[in-house]
């Protein structure tokens, strides 16, 4: 026999509009109450009628996530967040990966729109103004998540992509490398711009056969360092968009005889959990994946709410880690090299 609500309600002494309240998380009902009813959902089997529900409130309790890749330590991170956030909600989360194709994330984006669902989180592969336009135009809470265009009338949650490449790059400079190559991809420019921009203070202008276009992928950076590696005058210093590009860069480095850090420094952005592992640890830029998900969410059930006016637009702070993969080309000490703004801002592990 099916248990209902009421029957909960009963065995508890309490009105069958606390019980749906407290299993919809609302805040009316306190923490010990909501957790009482809970326990005894649980133990009695009750599984609550979504399309009934959904009737009542015009939703479907669904929400679409978007992103290149769920099988990469980023965007799983990423996931994790957006799920844990949705689900003591009472959200379900349907995860789609891209590759980074426009024409999968077109398909995924109008399956997700035909299923209803009441929300999208999304980290486009496309970031032209009119693309990103037509998703806003589509009827449906949005939330962008790792990548967007700041100028853009819309809630976004992401990294400071330019402060981390400004910090990389500003550290490798600070150790004494003058030709420092950057991996990147072909989404992604906030990291570029600040390689870019650090460069320019020292200087030196962005030499384009140092800035290799790649996938987000270990094979994507192999491919890309060994062209690197075959230049006449190859860089002293390999900074990657990611940490796997960065796995695979340190790959195709020591296929061609080269050590690291002794003869090619190497760097990654990301932290990702194998980083440190690597032989030598990697220096990486540290961004919080998990909370990146967590406060995408968490503004998507706002928007989907009605509780938002106007979009959020949250930038959250990268952080150097510094570990064994690069080396100083001068006479200064490392932690003596580093600007005083970087010290602030860096984490050096041993």
């Amino acid at each position: 026999m099916k248990v209902t609500i009421r029957q909960i309600a009963k065995q508890l002494g309490v009105h069958h509009t606390t019980v749906s309240r407290a299993l919809r998380n609302s805040p009316r009902i306190s923490e010990n109450m909501r957790q009482r009813i809970k326990s005894l959902a649980i133990k009695l089997g009750y599984r609550p009628n979504l399309v009934a529900s959904g009737l009542s409130t015009r939703k479907t309790f669904n929400v679409g996530l978007i992103v290149a890749d769920i099988s990469t330590t980023f965007f799983s991170q990423v996931a994790r967040g957006v799920e844990d956030t949705m689900r003591r909600a009472g959200y379900n989360v349907f995860i789609c990966n891209t590759d980074d194709k426009i024409e999968d994330e077109k398909f995924h984006w109008d399956a997700l729109i035909s299923r209803g669902v009441d929300g999208i989180i999304i980290s486009p592969a496309n970031l032209k103004p009119r693309y990103l336009q037509k998703l806003l135009g589509a009827g449906v809470p949005i939330v962008f998540i790792d990548r967007c265009l700041p100028s853009l009338r819309a809630s976004y949650v992401i990294t400071d992509h330019f402060s981390g490449g400004y910090q990389m790059t500003k550290y490798l400079l600070s150790l004494g490398h003058r030709r420092i190559a950057y991996v990147r991809g072909e989404v992604e420019m906030g990291r570029f711009y600040g390689y870019e921009h650090a460069l320019k203070e020292y200087g030196i202008p962005v030499d384009n056969s140092l800035t290799p276009v790649c996938d987000f992928t270990i094979e994507g950076g192999k491919k890309a360092a060994k062209k690197l590696v075959r230049m006449e005058h190859p860089p002293t210093a390999i900074f990657c968009v990611n940490d796997p590009v960065a796995l695979g860069a340190m790959k195709a480095i020591r296929e061609h005889g080269f050590r690291i850090p002794e003869d090619i420094s190497l760097a990654g952005f990301d932290n990702a959990d194998f980083a440190e592992f690597l032989q030598p640890p990697l220096t990486t830029v540290h961004q919080s994946k998990y909370e990146l998900g967590e406060e995408a969410a968490r503004i998507l059930l706002q928007e989907m709410n009605g509780k938002l006016r106007e979009p959020r637009k949250v930038e959250l702070k990268p952080v150097l880690v510094i570990r064994d993969s690069c080396r100083h080309i001068g006479d200064s000490r490392v932690n003596s090299a580093l600007p005083e703004c970087l010290l602030l801002a860096t984490t050096i592990i041993a």
